[in-house]
């Protein structure tokens, strides 16, 4: 989910933080992949896979920790103008 900076917490920056960095090592990952014969080194492509599928877990994990915090009531009530 994309975050308005209105909404924006510690926690839910932390979790964006961490997004980007689960992302960049699946796209390291994906070279890796790439660059591997799937026929000579089956170990390893079978590796790179499931580092790959654990990122994707952790990243929709990390996805719905960030929906759940905006969904939250927020703690401090908001500013009202008279």
């Amino acid at each position: 989910p994309v975050v308005p900076p209105s909404r924006r917490t510690a926690a839910i920056t932390k979790f964006e933080q961490q997004r980007t960095e689960d992302r960049k090592q699946r796209l390291v990952l994906q070279e890796k992949l790439k660059a591997l014969a799937p026929q000579k080194d089956p170990v390893a492509v079978s590796a790179i896979k499931q580092q790959q599928s654990k990122l994707n877990d952790h990243i929709n994990y990390l996805n719905f920790s960030i929906d759940d915090q905006l969904k939250a009531p927020s703690t401090v009530p908001p500013a009202t103008t008279k």
